[in-house]
């Protein structure tokens, strides 16, 4: 129809779309698909795909909840991207059910019982996937907090390092000579404590934090290139003990250097280095005081004689040993000259959480219902206790869930000298796992206690407190089990009572979840003797100061796979491989009875 006006002409046209008419059927149609895909959602494995509901028939009433229940239809495509079309295993069905639903809202669906994803070819071996709640310690992912310290420009630089993936690269636990470089650091995640080493001018791996670790930097080192005599019976004072210059022609800076080491003075050690300088190096029994709490120090005498020291550029005073801390990022090492204790070049500062490059431990757990690992929260604490208040302060820890993880650092503190009870920290890291929650809960592992008379002690965690009670003496008078009730119930220690099980065994309980620590003083040792030992769950040995305890906690050490690629396992029965090398390939001859492989068979047809 047209309207016309001077000028004007207007022209009117029916666009109206309509939908057709319901139909008296739906539509059904079979699609095969790959096995486990994701949901549509983007959450959580694609139920329509699992191998268990093949088969099944599904009323699908849109697009979206066939994307959710089937996945995204999915297309191959060349490596540079190009898509394959016509090819055998995409997944047309699906495309052909989403396009139905875009102009109907029902269809049934049915996916037939093939996995066109194991229907591909490839170089290497199919796996299966692991079992649910396995757990993985991801080391390409993770994050170790290495910080050098530099004392010359007060400056920390971040040090990455090695990973071993392989047991052939280590030598017990520590890393073969041949791995890395000098200046290099190495951490060992195959071991449980996952070891840091650095690697020192000996071309020697050695644990950071330990002795053979602070002698591999200076402590203190000498300005001056000496390369004249130095004058004899001059004398230089350290930690007490005076070390002449010997007399001449045996007067230059690496005679006096070997006199340094031929008087024995504990924990230090002294050489020349390239340029004829004087370096002195402590470990962690050197001491100034008499006490080696400070971790090493070299004193210099002010009784020293001024002109050696010019003639070396030292100057008299204390110089410490390099130092591990491990800290989070909020409380920064104080090593510069300036500070009380300023460290030497080389110390390290492990920052225990994950900001501006600090550790962070990747923990990852499989689920099954997911389809994929799962990353797990994995806060680094020094101890149980410390994690307990961190985490549950006002509980005490009976709030933190199970399956709960912590790293805790220093686990295997190096003891500066035998007897000593002085212990330096070390860079060695251990993963926990909460495993239950509650109250702790601990059972001996025998229903016929052999209880005897002695003594142990027994200290314990409080809420939203990272350090343990005053141990408490618990003397057993007798030799029944009431007896060893008795005796834990004298001692008054908080939130830790005993009791007797049902089936006869002792049992230990910390009401606020937290631990208990337990040091037998007596022989025979009365806790083995009552059942507790480290063959029961939630008990382990304790370290460093520890060394002769138990400690009975909710946290346990955590059984997991530490590695640069994720876990698998050999795949179900049945499962089909392709092996797509295209540079072998079978000949097959029949020699009358059977095919037989061509270069098997002697004689063929023609003889």
């Amino acid at each position: 129809m047209a309207l016309v006006s001077p000028g004007v002409e207007v022209t009117v046209v029916d666009e109206s779309n309509y939908i057709p008419a319901a139909t008296n059927s739906v539509p059904y149609i079979l699609v095969a698909t790959a096995q486990n895909k994701v949901s549509g959602t983007g959450v959580g494995v694609a139920p329509g795909t699992l191998a268990a509901n093949a088969g099944k028939v599904y009323l699908v009433t849109s697009q979206r909840e066939l994307s959710a229940t089937f996945g995204n239809p999915f297309f191959y495509k060349t490596v540079a991207g190009t898509p394959i079309n016509g090819y055998e295993l995409n997944e047309y069905g699906l495309l052909a059910a989403y396009s139905v639903l875009g102009v109907s809202n029902r269809a049934y669906v049915q996916r037939a019982d093939v996995d066109l994803a194991e229907l591909t070819a490839s170089l290497s071996r199919p796996t299966g996937s692991p079992n649910d709640g396995t757990y993985w310690f991801d080391t390409t992912e993770t994050s170790w907090g290495i910080f050098q310290w530099n004392a010359v420009t007060s400056a920390f630089t971040v040090k990455t390092p090695l990973v071993i993936t392989a047991s052939t690269q280590v030598s017990g636990s520590v890393p073969l000579d041949s791995i890395g470089s000098i200046g290099d650091y190495c951490v060992n995640p195959l071991n449980a404590g996952n070891p840091i080493y650095y690697k020192n001018s000996d071309n020697t791996w050695v644990l950071v934090g330990s002795n053979a670790w602070k002698t591999s930097w200076p402590t203190v080192q000498g300005v001056n290139s000496v390369t004249t005599g130095l004058t004899p019976t001059d004398v230089i004072m350290i930690n007490g003990q005076a070390v002449s210059v010997p007399s001449s022609p045996n007067n230059y800076v690496e005679d006096l250097a070997s006199a340094i080491n031929a008087a024995g003075i504990t924990g230090i050690t002294a050489t020349v280095d390239s340029s004829f300088r004087l370096n002195l190096f402590a470990d962690g029994t050197a001491e100034a005081d008499g006490s080696t709490g400070d971790g090493g120090v070299i004193n210099i005498d002010t009784s020293s004689t001024p002109a050696l020291l010019t003639a070396l550029g030292l100057a008299s005073g204390s110089y410490y040993a390099p130092a591990l801390q491990q800290s989070p990022n909020y409380t920064v090492p104080r090593w510069r000259l300036s500070d009380t204790q300023p460290r030497p070049t080389g110390s390290i500062w492990n920052m225990t959480n994950s900001v501006n490059d600090g550790a962070d431990f990747i923990v990852k757990e499989y689920s099954t219902a997911l389809a994929t690992f799962v990353t797990k929260s994995s806060p680094i604490y020094e101890n149980d206790q410390s994690a307990n208040k961190a985490l549950d302060p006002s509980g005490g820890g009976k709030n933190i869930s199970t399956g709960s993880l912590y790293v805790q650092y220093n686990t295997t503190p190096e003891e500066t000298d035998t007897g000593s009870g002085v212990y330096n920290n070390t860079a060695t890291f251990k993963i926990f796992e909460r495993l239950t929650a509650g109250a702790t809960v601990v059972t001996g592992n025998t229903t016929t206690p052999n209880v005897v008379t002695g003594t142990f002690t027994i200290s314990t965690s409080t809420a939203n407190s990272s350090t343990l009670t005053t141990p408490v003496t618990a003397t057993v008078a007798g030799t029944t089990t009431a007896d060893f009730i008795a005796a834990v119930s004298a001692a008054g220690v908080p939130n830790v009572s005993a009791s007797v099980n049902s089936d006869g065994s002792l049992v230990l309980t910390q009401s606020q979840g937290g631990v208990i620590v337990l040091t037998a003083t007596s022989f025979p040792d009365v806790l083995f003797n009552a059942g507790f030992t480290t063959e029961v769950d939630n008990i382990r040995a304790g370290t460093g100061s520890l060394t002769d305890s138990l400690i009975l906690s909710n946290w346990v050490p955590l059984t997991y796979t530490a590695s640069t690629t994720a876990p698998n396992q050999d795949p179900v029965t049945g499962r089909l491989w392709y092996y797509s090398s295209i540079d072998q390939i079978d000949i097959m001859i029949q020699d009358g009875n059977n095919w037989a492989g061509y270069r098997t068979v002697t004689n063929d047809t023609l003889g």
